[in-house]
């Protein structure tokens, strides 16, 4: 879970780490005491929904508050449901790509936080494959011209074992 600080929305360049380091922004663990004014984001997996946790959430806000004058006030926004690719011949395709490419066998994970792909997951199988690197989502990203050269050749094997698969 992201803790941020009311104070820390500001439209600018300023990145998620220039966040960190004034202390705006943290990552908290699940024994955090939410402060006053404090917004939260809490990343999720497919087990729950997010509506299931907002009334979580709200059921878990009001017993605090039970007893207390005072109110707590939970205001959910949900900006995508949690998503899980089953293994089966699409991830097969995806991964013999990587395979043929890199001569490497990829890891099949979870761990790439929120994706975009959350919003087409309903309509086709879906997997993110790419680059990854300490200038990932900067401003100034950027990557090897050789892995990009390799991303290129995954890519290509990747669409001609689709077309070889499902025409």
């Amino acid at each position: 879970m992201e803790s941020q600080a009311q104070n820390a929305f500001e439209v600018s360049a300023e990145a998620r780490n220039a966040k960190r380091e004034r202390g705006w922004l943290r990552l908290e663990g699940r024994e955090y005491v939410v402060q006053d004014g404090d917004c939260l984001n809490i990343r999720f997996n497919p087990n729950h929904t997010g509506d299931a946790l907002a009334a979580w959430i709200e059921e878990e806000a009001q017993a605090a508050v039970a007893g207390f004058q005072g109110t707590a006030t939970v205001v959910p926004q949900t900006s995508g449901e949690a998503f899980l690719t089953a293994p089966g011949p699409f991830t097969e395709l995806v991964a013999a790509a990587v395979r043929d490419a890199t001569g490497a066998d990829p890891e099949l994970s979870t761990s790439g936080g929120t994706s975009d792909a959350r919003f087409i997951r309903a309509l086709c199988p879906v997997v993110e494959l790419g680059l990854v690197g300490k200038t990932m989502h900067s401003v100034d990203e950027r990557a090897p011209l050789a892995e990009i050269r390799q991303l290129q050749a995954v890519y290509e094997r990747l669409i001609a074992r689709y077309f070889e698969a499902f025409g």
